[in-house]
């Protein structure tokens, strides 16, 4: 007799995230294995010039495209397929070339034959475009690929001194920090500055006891380094440390932070462990967004091993075993039904019956579920156990001139039910 409805609730939150207000106002859009994904840890995220959504994961590179998903894995007996299945690191030259680098090479994608052709073996963890090719980082070696005359070789360094040499360990992170001037970030021997005029490798930052995990240049040149199990380190220009974030010192929670990005102003920190934490390096305050058990706007999982801003200025994250999902501000957030007696959401996902009062509470009557009351302040439900089981089919407020307020609610057969 009643249609069944999941309430969507149109909640005018604001735009900025609070570290107690930490899931409101984000719609969270995830692919995972259960719609095609060829495996769940998400490793790399690329979208391309094309609108091609590349996801590479530690078993097999995906594409998402309007037609769908489609994987692409190794197979021994084709020399045409992708060198291994394990995939480090995907990126897309400035004349469109999709590259995609596995534990046992690296490929480039042809789009005419929908295949790859390996340059070489080597692994590569990291890349960036320069005039006239693309630079990979790899393992013990730092090459450039030539678009004139399609080769990849070892780009020559000129060093002050000879213990500069990041080629002695994996080149993590590859980044600009002015023209001609480019960041290496190493993955135990600090991080260098090479200079693409002269071609000299200087030593900048040289926190080597530590294992890099993420390496980050904002758009005011501060640079931001992330160190598996010591937290967050910023920098100046010059490479000059100005501070240190911890669990023990900030609003931190979590000292494993797996990659860094830039978004609407704050920086996107992806933890192993506590989802993702957003830093305003103006206040210096931090704001979360985890999983909530039952609160389908929270993150699918908190291990986060990867963020990606497209061109669009798109947030993507991949993840440990929840596969990739979009993270978008919205203004527009979905309750559906869980267990008994858990604060995020409804006791019955069928609704029919709504009442407001006039301090925001909204009563909720349900289609076998009894009623909810919804508190807009806290974002939490209460369910009342005494009536689950009840068609809630409408709810009425009586009479201001009461001193407490009640709510009658019908069921469908003739008889009433008053809660005070």
């Amino acid at each position: 007799m009643y249609r069944t409805l999941i309430i969507i609730l149109f909640l005018f939150f604001g735009k900025t995230v609070s570290a107690t207000n930490h899931n409101t106002g984000y719609s969270i859009t995830q692919l995972s294995i259960q719609q095609g994904l060829s495996q769940p840890t998400v490793q790399s995220i690329l979208l391309d010039e094309r609108g091609t959504l590349w996801i590479g994961t530690k078993n097999g590179l995906n594409i998402y495209t309007q037609e769908g998903l489609k994987t692409y894995l190794h197979h021994s007996e084709n020399p045409y397929s992708l060198p291994g299945n394990y995939i480090n690191h995907i990126a897309e030259d400035s004349i469109g070339n999709i590259w995609v680098a596995t534990q046992k090479g690296l490929s480039m994608y042809n789009y005419e034959q929908d295949n790859f052709t390996t340059v070489t073996p080597d692994a590569m963890y990291s890349s960036i475009c320069v005039k006239g090719g693309i630079w990979f980082g790899g393992d013990n070696t730092i090459c450039y690929y030539d678009y004139k005359d399609k080769t990849l070789k070892n780009i020559p360094i000129k060093k002050e001194d000879k213990d500069a040499n990041p080629v002695d360990y994996r080149v993590q992170k590859i980044l600009y920090l002015e023209k001609d001037k480019i960041l290496i970030g190493t993955r135990r021997k600090g991080m260098y500055l090479y200079d693409c005029h002269t071609q000299q490798l200087t030593d900048f930052i040289s926190d080597k006891q530590y294992l890099l995990t993420s390496l980050y240049i904002t758009a005011d040149k501060h640079i931001y380094a992330a160190f598996y199990g010591h937290g967050l380190y910023y920098y100046d220009s010059n490479g000059n440390m100005q501070g240190h974030y911890d669990k023990s010192n900030s609003q931190l929670q979590n000292n494993y932070i797996l990659d860094i990005t830039e978004h609407n102003g704050y920086l996107w920190l992806a933890t192993d462990g506590s989802g993702i934490f957003m830093l305003a390096p103006q206040s210096h305050q931090f704001s979360q967004l985890y999983h909530i058990v039952g609160d389908y706007s929270s993150l699918p999982v908190n291990s986060i091993t990867v963020l990606y801003k497209d061109k669009e200025d798109e947030l993507w994250a991949g993840s440990v075993r929840g596969g990739i999902f979009s993270i978008k501000e919205t203004y527009i957030k979905t309750y559906k039904d869980v267990a008994l007696g858990n604060t995020n959401g409804l006791s019955e996902k069928s609704v029919i019956s709504l009442y407001e009062e006039k301090n925001g509470n909204l009563w909720i009557g349900t289609d076998g579920g009894g009623i909810n009351l919804y508190d807009a302040r806290t974002d939490k439900f209460t369910h009342f156990p005494s009536t689950y089981g009840d068609k809630v089919v409408s709810i009425s407020g009586f009479s201001e001139n009461e001193k407490d307020y009640s709510h009658s609610i019908n069921r469908q057969e003739p008889t009433a039910l008053s809660l005070l």
